[in-house]
């Protein structure tokens, strides 16, 4: 199969993808050289996760050699279902799940969380999906590359739209990390000049964390339901799995588009739900 028609067949739709959420972005436009090195950042770490995948599936594969067999076609028969099941979910999870997010996640926090242009609300939507649809990008040339037009076609239409779920979930609890952070800044400066009374103060730490790891349990129940397709109900069930996360991506993406607004004035308005008798000129300073 031509290299250069699976680019340019995989390159419409990412492109598509990255241009819908560069026009959501409504508060201020990211620099296009930012967006750009996001995007082929996501692409270039796809081989070491690649690698990284293919060496943890090894080490599942021996864990599990036990309870497998495989019959004169190569394919594999289980001992039981619960074998295939656990081989699969720690597959999804362990080897697949964690280690796609991890590099993806730590691209977008490496170039961007001391960046002077993340400074909006939508800000960490926007740098998280050109990551997630770059790597998808490489992703899905190597799935037409390896193994064939007939994969390729399948694993495109469910493999994009799903990575871009998962970077939008990351994105969103990374953007809260990053304005709850400087909201809690701004908590510690009002409360140590006197202007407001000490309460428990705003957490930013547990957002953080949730951009990991919900994306990461997000891609292992997608990439299990996707492999575990035992029969048509499981097919259907996966089908639906996909269409509830895109609802679940594009709701995030309209209200958080809708809300966008500088780190300013979300701060502001953090602070003043919270305190409501704070002046607004006590926060600026």
């Amino acid at each position: 199969m031509n290299i250069f028609v699976l680019s340019a067949v995989t390159f419409i739709p990412a492109v598509f993808l990255c241009f819908y959420i560069y026009v959501k972005d409504r508060a201020e436009k990211e620099p296009i050289w930012l967006l750009l090195l996001l995007f082929f950042a996501g692409a270039v770490v796809y081989m070491p996760a690649y690698y990284c995948e293919n060496l943890l599936i090894g080490v599942v594969d021996k864990v599990f050699a036990p309870y497998i067999e495989f019959s004169i076609t190569g394919l594999p028969q289980y001992a039981s279902t619960v074998a295939q099941a656990g081989h699969i979910l720690s597959i999804s999870l362990i080897a697949i799940a964690l280690i796609e997010e991890l590099f993806k996640w730590l691209v977008l926090f490496l170039i961007t969380f001391k960046n002077k242009n993340f400074n909006s609300l939508f800000d960490g939507v926007v740098y998280s999906v050109f990551v997630a649809v770059g790597f998808a990008f490489v992703e899905n040339v190597r799935y037409g590359v390896v193994d064939g037009w007939d994969f390729f076609i399948l694993r495109t239409v469910t493999n994009l739209p799903a990575q871009v779920t998962f970077s939008v979930i990351m994105g969103c609890f990374y953007t809260f990390w990053h304005t709850y952070k400087l909201a809690k800044k701004h908590e510690k400066n009002l409360m140590s000049s006197g202007k407001i009374e000490q309460k428990k103060p705003f957490k930013s730490a547990p957002y953080i964390v949730l951009s990991f790891f919900v994306p990461v349990l997000l891609h292992a129940v997608y990439t299990f339901v996707r492999d575990f397709s035992t029969s048509r109900v499981a097919v259907v069930l996966f089908y639906v799995f996909i269409i509830l996360l895109y609802v679940v991506c594009f709701v995030i993406i309209h209200k958080l588009s809708a809300a966008d607004s500088t780190d300013e004035k979300t701060v502001i308005r953090l602070i003043r739900k919270k305190y409501p008798d704070i002046a607004i000129s006590d926060i600026k300073a």
